[in-house]
């Protein structure tokens, strides 16, 4: 994608996922980092820099968990059309919403054909499938099969065939509609435990859709802290610190996962990680 775009200067959210970050570190640009809000991305702190290309995670954002709302998403769209720049669209796991009317995704509100639009099925289906796609805008299409054709996927032709088929015959919507149920129930789980198991220590942000939430911890203690802590407990929790550029890194948050568990496991987490940060004394 990188090369097909050229020379750009790039911008993504902060917080942002790092694995996007650090390869465009490593295909020799520098994201600039522009700040978030609970609204998502800032379209004016957007404006003042001097990217023309701008990645973000819309309908679930990585890693805070926010949902822009329509008007936001227009605002994008409209700078996008203003500066002939682009939008890459990382819709990792819009297919889980639970609260709220869903929302479309820029590239079905995009009129100026710039936004580049990427999914997955490693989220709704399986990550062992490593089957994910992308749509490009037709001026960048164009350019992909003049000076990229000769690249191959890594993905098996009958695997992408076989998911063809499970789509056209209906089969994808009701696997969807299933596993969002299954997904709406556990995380209803993960924070009615959240909350009688940890109360007022933790806030939780992020619940309106997606296979994880972020949660505030209050307490007097760092981040390592508590991912020690709760490691020593048996609890394999994800610190934000490696999404956060140093002037947000007191910003105290951790990213719980709850796709692939079971209920019960979340609860015995959770009582776990109760144990671990708060029964097991601060700071010791």
């Amino acid at each position: 994608m990188v090369k097909v775009l050229g020379e750009k200067v790039y911008a993504m959210e902060e917080p942002g996922f790092f694995r996007v970050r650090e390869t465009l570190r490593g295909s020799g640009y520098l994201p600039l980092p522009i700040e978030i809000a609970a609204d998502g991305i800032s379209i004016e702190k957007l404006m003042q820099s001097e990217a023309n290309v701008v990645y973000v995670t819309p309908s679930h954002q990585f890693p805070m968990g926010y949902v822009y709302p329509v008007g936001k998403r227009m605002q994008l769209l409209e700078w996008a059309g203003r500066n002939n720049g682009f939008i890459i669209e990382d819709d990792y796991d819009s297919e889980f919403r639970y609260r709220g009317r869903p929302i479309p995704a820029l590239k079905g509100l995009d009129t100026h054909d710039s936004v580049i639009y990427l999914g997955t099925f490693s989220k709704a289906f399986t990550p062992s499938l490593r089957m994910g796609f992308m749509v490009l805008p037709k001026g960048l299409l164009n350019i992909y099969q003049e000076k990229w054709r000769h690249y191959k996927s890594t993905v098996p032709l009958m695997s992408q065939m076989a998911m063809s088929d499970f789509m056209s015959k209906g089969h994808w919507e009701r696997h969807l509609n299933r596993m969002r149920v299954r997904y709406r129930k556990k995380q209803e789980v993960l924070i009615s435990c959240l909350q009688s198991e940890l109360g007022e220590t933790v806030s939780v942000i992020g619940e309106q859709s997606g296979l994880h939430v972020v949660i505030s911890v209050n307490l007097p203690v760092s981040e390592n802290w508590l991912l020690e802590k709760a490691k020593q407990h048996g609890v394999l929790v994800f610190g934000l610190s490696v999404h956060i550029s140093e002037k947000l890194k007191h910003l105290l948050k951790i990213l719980l996962g709850y796709g692939g568990l079971g209920e019960r496991e979340i609860v015995q987490g959770i009582q776990l990680l109760k144990k671990a940060w708060i029964e097991s004394g601060k700071g010791d």
